[in-house]
């Protein structure tokens, strides 16, 4: 993995943090691998996809996949 995609991954996780607290998610309680994959969907697809991947189909639902 290079480095670059690294720094776009730690990006995308600070983004996706704040976009889950937002969505009425507690980012303590996803675990640590599925907080990377979030980042990296996040990354790749924006807020948009990982609403699409945890079925938050209305903001502030608090459901999460894990």
């Amino acid at each position: 993995m290079s480095e670059e995609y690294k720094k776009r991954i730690q990006d995308a996780a600070i983004s996706c943090v704040a976009f889950l607290r937002g969505c009425g998610v507690d980012p303590e309680s996803v675990p640590t691998a599925k907080m990377y994959e979030l980042s990296a969907i996040y990354q790749e697809y924006g807020p948009d996809g990982v609403r699409d991947y945890l079925n938050l189909n209305d903001v502030g639902d608090g459901g999460i996949l894990v």
